[in-house]
């Protein structure tokens, strides 16, 4: 329903940035990614922010499949306020989705340094290190995630998946033995307790 007026809006004043924008959102939201696409680039280059326009333009292209076009737009965008870690895990969570941890990890990365004491932006960028590989520097990111936010059950199991994968198994079990004492329905952590046996 909102197309319809965003297309007036448009008809009434053509080459509108802001309503190019608007309609490629919406036809974003509405997963017609392809049509979503010139809208989107128009509003690029008539001014939009590309925070904005960009990120909703990478999503765009991922919905087509063009996972190449995609992680290019994205390396381009950043958040308006360079303050801002909610923008910048939400740039790490798309880069993440579409099979680039390595870049996923440097939007966590800022995340991280705009919000230290947050524990989800070390989670998130605990995560995209384990992705690569990279389970030392997983380790310490989930260990500081853990700290912020001790009663958090997933940081307690993400922690005890990065040590199993370093080798600490002792330290594995102790952390999902947390995790279940946290929460006694949490599934995953008794699956990962049989699997370590």
């Amino acid at each position: 329903a909102a197309l319809a007026h965003f297309q007036r809006a448009a008809d009434l004043e053509p080459g509108s940035a802001e309503v190019e924008y608007a309609m490629g959102q919406a036809l974003v939201d509405a997963r017609r990614y392809k049509d979503a696409i010139p809208h989107l680039e128009q509003a690029l280059r008539g001014g939009v922010r590309v925070d904005l326009a960009g990120y909703d333009l990478a999503r765009a292209r991922a919905g087509t499949g063009d996972r190449a076009g995609a992680l290019q737009t994205l390396q381009g965008v950043r958040p308006e306020n360079p303050n801002d870690a909610v923008a910048w895990s939400a740039l790490g969570q798309l880069a993440v989705q579409l099979q680039s941890p390595s870049l996923g990890a440097a939007f966590f990365n800022e995340a991280v340094r705009a919000a230290p004491m947050n524990a989800k932006p070390h989670q998130d960028l605990g995560l995209a290190l384990a992705m690569m590989g990279r389970f030392p520097d997983a380790i310490a990111q989930f260990e500081q995630a853990a700290a912020i936010d001790p009663r958090d059950p997933a940081a307690q199991l993400n922690l005890a998946v990065a040590y199993a994968e370093a080798g600490r198994k002792a330290d594995a079990r102790a952390r999902a033995e947390e995790a279940l004492r946290l929460n006694p329905n949490y599934e995953r952590a008794k699956q990962f307790l049989r699997a370590l046996r």
